[in-house]
């Protein structure tokens, strides 16, 4: 029940002594006497409403409900009451009214271990009488009528007056009947309404300036909540006047101020949690004073994971490393469930190798225990939380909590934050895994020491009950950190959910429904039972404004939404959902309710499931799909159309090759997801250890690496190093690998590397086609090749000195007496070319006009003239030419000159930086 007392003291005129608001007296039989307001007799109504169908389900305690109602003189003010309201508020120094709160399941549900529960204890022997009575159905309007309008007179009479109301929903506006929330319709928002109407007289308009204070009475105490819940003194004054001394005021001076003050209070900030699965020998357990106590989930931790995987904030804690073990097998578990979870872990992490381990594995941030400071001076302070146990003389316990340090936390937080810590948590052990609340106090006294530079602090131990949450959620740098009462089913998910949500006016709140790869499916509108129904079966339960009830997503249509994950946004108002499932969500039988071109431009994710929809299909896709080896090869060739390809086909030729990739990668069975998890794990993994993991430079070195090649005309590539750069090559017969780089005109050599006298030269010997990865990858400083090696890869490498060859060219070959007509090339009949030299080969034919869809290259490492010497299948070839003899001797001839004689370059070539 919601109650309402008024407290009405006039100056103008004495009132008699208050009446008591409770009078007991020995009885048989228990009597409630309501009197009506038309002719303030009491009234007996014959048969009382029966409890909800939930209180009969709970056999000797709904009979207990039902037993003790049938005593009840029962008759509640309706809204077809106002007009006879006609009570002399004047008569009247206390007035008490109670309203009537239906009962749901939740409340219908007594849950108190190891005792009993006998009511008749409270109720025998005792009559309550109140002034009015009020059922669920009336509005807060009629509310108001009764009991705070009339104070508004006596106000600007002069006289004094307080309501006390007891009750979120009649204090701030609440339908009883719907959960709602609506501030603007509550007892303090209308008679802040009452109170700028009256100011809008003449009389009132220059002289009167209204100011709000707002505090809260809990357990014989008295905090001001306008001032981070500071606890106010209280005494009576001479007069006899109660003084609440040091309260913040706050001037207001419309309706909206207040209402904005009353949502400050209630907490528009983020209302969070942080979900707690601790891990002992592999598996998930309830722990109680840091003793682990109990198995659940059936000891399954991906049964564990998936019950709280729709929270967005999870913590997992290795016990085993928190107890002092090394390598346990929760550290790989926790790494593992970090690729698809949100995860924060804690427990063992002693060094920086063992936080580099964990943060590199895609976890949010690890937890850390204060015992070592230099570890956490290390550790950057936006993936970290420092931990602290605490016992009820807030003293910090440390080594798995068996160590008192006899330092106050508050010691130990300051010390911290000359470290840059900003976020901590607290467990208060005493308190932990026993289920029998938080201790209120003790929290209360640590936040008003706890610096503004701590900016968020997770409180754990002891969380029970919404009432503990809202306690919580009411401080606005905590988050609470629970786990027992989830695991021990003392809350519902869905509970914790509906109590961080800001629902609107009309008891909803509108969800944005997500596909795993982002794609927005639609929008529904949700309150507290479908939220409830949909965190219990996982499945999306909407609220129909149409029909007005809750509702499954595809209960008619098949179209069922499977929830994978819940987050609120910034001012808890609105829900975003993410659904596993590939069925559609509009009512038109679309996938999404948005207007979207097609579902595949979504995302890299989408477009990989819209490829591998086609595996099993006998198509270029599906084969490819089924023999991902094929795939890789065609990845191959598809790199190398993408390096030769021209700007203007780049966007398609790198489409190709994303496509062949994701083909490969369906194939092999690795996701699109998986790839994210482990970029963003990389994306996020900080460098917190020195590694020496790079190469030698070659430039802090006195030794200088050539790269040269080993067969491919040798003799000019010697030539060009002797007379070009004052090196003499020596190679030596045989099997002798052995290649031996002398210096011999030191004025040539300095044009182009150190002056360094103890410089020595290293050659490296190598095919044509690997010089370019090696120049680019560092293994060698420079090469000595053709340009046609060199200018064939993208541009990383950086001209040092070219010469003309003047007995080269590069050459299109084919057989003798070829009929080569490109004019009757189509993209049906594409004959095959076999290149080294694909990029200069690519060029030429765009000079001659020749599209790249018109023709197919093969990329051929090696001699590519030999694909026209023994088969048919090749039309054309690339190849040097310096005397023609090798393709008279095999009946080839030269088609097209690409680089004549007299212009093909030898060079040296090194790494551009």
């Amino acid at each position: 029940m919601n109650n309402t007392a008024v407290d009405q003291t006039s100056s103008a005129s004495p009132v008699p002594p208050p009446t008591p608001i409770v009078e007991q007296q020995p009885q048989p039989q228990p009597q409630l006497q309501i009197p009506h307001p038309a002719n303030n007799k009491a009234e007996v109504v014959p048969e009382p409403p029966s409890p909800p169908t939930s209180a009969r389900l709970h056999g000797p305690f709904g009979q207990m409900i039902l037993d003790y109602r049938s005593t009840l003189t029962y008759a509640p003010i309706t809204n077809s009451n106002l007009h006879h309201h006609e009570t002399n508020q004047k008569d009247l120094r206390i007035c008490v009214a109670v309203r009537k709160r239906p009962l749901n399941k939740h409340h219908c549900l007594v849950h108190v271990p190891k005792s009993k529960v006998d009511l008749t204890t409270y109720l025998d022997n005792q009559t309550f009488k109140f002034d009015y009575t009020f059922d669920e159905k009336v509005s807060n309007e009629l509310v108001y009528h009764y009991i705070a309008a009339p104070l508004i007179d006596t106000m600007f009479n002069g006289g004094n007056a307080t309501v006390f109301a007891y009750g979120k929903t009649s204090t701030m506006g609440g339908d009883l009947s719907s959960a709602k929330t609506d501030y603007s319709h509550g007892i303090y928002a209308q008679i802040a309404r009452g109170i700028f109407h009256r100011l809008l007289q003449p009389q009132y308009r220059t002289s009167l300036e209204i100011f709000i204070t707002f505090y809260e009475i809990y357990c014989g105490k008295v905090f001001d909540l306008l001032n981070n819940k500071k606890r106010l003194r209280v005494f009576e004054d001479q007069n006899g006047f109660v003084q609440v001394c040091d309260q913040q005021e706050q001037q207001v001076k419309s309706i909206q101020d207040v209402l904005n003050i009353i949502q400050h209070v209630r907490g528009k900030n983020q209302r969070r949690v942080l979900v707690t699965m601790d891990m002992y020998n592999g598996q998930p357990v309830l722990v109680k004073s840091s003793q682990v106590c109990e198995i659940h989930s059936d000891g399954n931790y991906w049964q564990a994971i998936k019950s709280i995987g729709i929270f967005p904030d999870i913590l997992i804690v290795d016990l085993n490393g928190a107890f002092g073990e090394t390598d346990t097998k929760n550290r790989e578990i926790i790494k593992k469930l970090a690729l698809k979870y949100p995860v924060h872990t804690g427990g063992g992490l002693r060094s920086l190798s063992d936080v580099e381990d964990v943060l590199k594995s895609n976890v949010r941030r690890c937890t850390v225990a204060s015992a070592d400071d230099e570890l956490i001076a290390k550790i950057p302070k936006d993936r970290l939380i420092v931990e602290m146990s605490i016992n009820e003389n807030n003293e910090v316990l440390i080594h798995g909590r068996k160590t008192n340090t006899h330092v106050n936390i508050i010691t130990k937080v300051n010390q911290l934050i000359a470290m840059g810590v900003n976020v901590i948590s607290i467990t208060f052990v005493n308190a932990e895994g026993h289920l029998s609340g938080i201790p209120r106090k003790q929290i209360q006294d640590l936040l008003v020491q706890i610096p503004k530079n701590i900016e968020k602090i997770y409180i754990a131990g002891g969380i029970s009950t919404m009432d503990d949450l809202e306690y919580l959620w009411s401080f606005n740098r905590i988050i609470p950190q629970l786990g027992s009462a989830i695991w021990k089913k003392k809350l519902t998910i869905g509970s914790i959910f509906n109590g961080m949500i800001n629902f609107d006016g009309n008891g909803t709140v509108s969800s944005i429904i997500q596909d795993l790869n982002g794609l927005v499916k639609g929008l529904c509108y949700m309150n507290r039972e479908s939220i409830e129904q949909t965190c219990e079966t996982r499945q999306l339960y909407r609220y129909s404004r149409r029909f007005g009830k809750v509702m499954m997503k595809g209960e008619t249509s098949g179209d069922i939404q499977h929830i994978v994950r819940i987050s609120l946004d910034c001012d808890m108002d609105a829900m975003l959902m993410i659904v596993d499932s590939q069925k559609s969500f509009c009512h038109a039988g679309n996938y999404s309710c948005f207007s979207l071109p097609t579902s595949i431009k979504a995302n890299l994710a989408t477009l990989a499931e819209h490829i591998k929809s086609r595996i099993n299909q006998d198509s270029y896709s599906g084969r490819i799909q089924r023999n991902p080896q094929l795939a890789l090869a065609k990845i191959m060739e598809e790199f190398w159309e993408v390096v030769v390809a021209h700007q203007d086909n780049q966007i398609s030729e790198c489409s190709d090759l994303l496509v062949h990739l994701v083909m490969y990668l369906n194939g092999s069975g690795i996701s699109i997801e998986d790839i994210f998890n482990e970029l963003h794990a990389r994306r996020w993994a900080p460098k917190l250890l020195v590694e020496n993991t790079k190469i030698s430079s070659n430039e802090k070195s006195n030794e200088i690496v050539i790269g040269i090649s080993a067969s491919k005309y040798p003799d000019k590539t010697d030539e060009f190093a002797e007379e070009q750069l004052g090196i003499k090559i020596a190679r030596h017969s045989g099997r002798n690998l052995l290649v031996e780089g002398q210096i011999v005109d030191r004025d040539k050599f300095c044009k182009y590397f150190s002056h360094d006298e103890n410089m020595k030269v290293s050659l490296f010997i190598s095919r044509p086609q690997d010089m370019p990865w090696l120049l680019a990858s560092k293994r060698v400083a420079h090469v000595i090749t053709f340009e046609t090696v060199i200018k064939n890869y993208p541009k990383f490498y950086t001209v040092l000195h070219e010469i003309v060859d003047p007995s080269l060219s590069l050459a299109l070959v084919c057989r003798k007496g070829a009929c080569v007509e490109p004019e009757k090339w189509t993209a049906q009949n594409k004959p095959l070319i076999a290149s080294e030299h694909v990029h200069h080969v690519t060029r030429f034919l765009e000079q001659m006009n020749i599209k790249h869809d018109k023709y197919h290259l093969d990329k051929i490492t090696g001699s590519s003239e030999g694909f026209l010497v023994n088969t048919d299948k090749y039309l054309l070839a690339d190849t040097i030419v310096e005397t023609g003899k090798t393709l008279e001797e095999n009946n080839l001839e030269i088609w097209k000159l690409i680089i004549p004689k007299g212009q093909l370059r030898i060079g040296l070539y090194g790494y551009c930086n």
